[in-house]
């Protein structure tokens, strides 16, 4: 079997293979897919796989249990790893942690969309860099991130768009 027949499937959206060129820090491939994406506007559902995303990595790195000392290490490490940008709320990103990792008291459900987005991928990149994910198991991961948000109910492909198909004019 070559080394093609037996390469795994990359993402296959745009957002996908825009998620999987931020993480791996290609700043020129990010950029153009990001232009393409801001083309029509970031859409509900390319925001919703970024969280789909970040549920995986999260439960990934936590497990299945509410650890509140290691969530709050966590959250309380990203603004010294990422030190230029947007950095949400230790607050917000808590509770998507929570949230992600299954505890049903976590009050995500008003958190603004764009800190989903930021947090979603802050918090995905350092534990893809704690993990020292390679790049096929970040493939992975990405690939699953998009199963999960379409078994979710999101449309993250711009083929068909989303039930509420504005875009989001603030990210």
């Amino acid at each position: 079997m070559t080394e093609q027949q037996s390469a795994e499937p990359g993402p296959s959206t745009l957002v996908g293979r825009w998620f999987r060129a931020t993480m791996l820090g290609h700043a020129a491939e990010r950029r153009a897919l990001h232009e393409e994406i801001l083309t029509d506007g970031w859409r509900r559902g390319q925001i919703e796989f970024v969280r789909a995303v970040f549920d995986l990595a999260v439960r990934r790195w936590f497990g299945t249990t509410c650890d509140p000392d290691g969530i709050r290490e966590l959250v309380a490490e990203i603004p010294h790893v990422f030190t230029t940008g947007t950095v949400p709320s230790e607050v917000d990103m808590a509770a998507l942690v929570r949230a992600a990792i299954g505890d049903s008291s976590a009050a995500a459900g008003s958190i603004e969309l764009t800190t989903v987005l930021h947090t979603g991928g802050l918090v995905t990149s350092y534990i893809v860099q704690q993990l020292q994910l390679t790049n096929r198991e970040l493939d992975r991961l990405i690939v699953a991130g998009e199963d999960l948000a379409v078994e979710r109910g999101w449309q993250i492909g711009w083929e068909s768009p989303d039930e509420d198909s504005s875009s989001i004019d603030n990210i």
